[in-house]
């Protein structure tokens, strides 16, 4: 199958890798009205996009560093909420957007990850294993 979106060059690929990336993750109000429920699914679709078929932008998510982050993704995405509303209110001062934004990302991001780590190691994992053992031993009661 072509991937006319590969034949871009590499800095055009990257620029518009940025405005999907842009567009998901602009400063918005908490009330989600359409226009920016339609800008953050064009944000998305575009990153989407970018990973699927630009070989320079894939390249990041191929990385060990995003690797690791999908393996916790589940549990990054259970955390993330509640520390999003606990934090925010607390480092939301600023007189722009923009500089709130970046409060809220400074704080938020590594919380975040690291609740998500301990998520995976001390929940997901423990709860796998005792899944395959459970789905073992049920094998092992039926027989052949």
């Amino acid at each position: 199958m072509r991937k006319p979106l590969a034949t871009l060059p590499r800095v055009a690929q990257e620029l518009l890798g940025i405005l999907g990336l842009v567009l998901f993750a602009a400063p918005t109000n908490l009330i989600i009205t359409p226009p920016e429920i339609l800008r953050v699914a064009i944000g998305c679709a575009i990153c989407l996009v970018a990973v699927l078929y630009m070989p320079s932008v894939r390249r990041i998510f191929e990385t060990r560093p995003m690797r690791k982050v999908g393996q916790i993704s589940y549990s990054v995405y259970l955390v993330h909420l509640p520390i999003l509303l606990l934090i925010t209110p607390l480092v939301i001062n600023a007189n722009t957007p923009w500089q709130n934004l970046a409060a809220v990302l400074i704080t938020v991001i590594p919380l975040s990850l690291l609740g998500g780590e301990l998520g995976h190691r001390l929940i997901e994992k423990p709860t796998i294993r005792l899944g395959r053992w459970c789905s073992g031993w049920i094998r092992s009661k039926q027989g052949p």
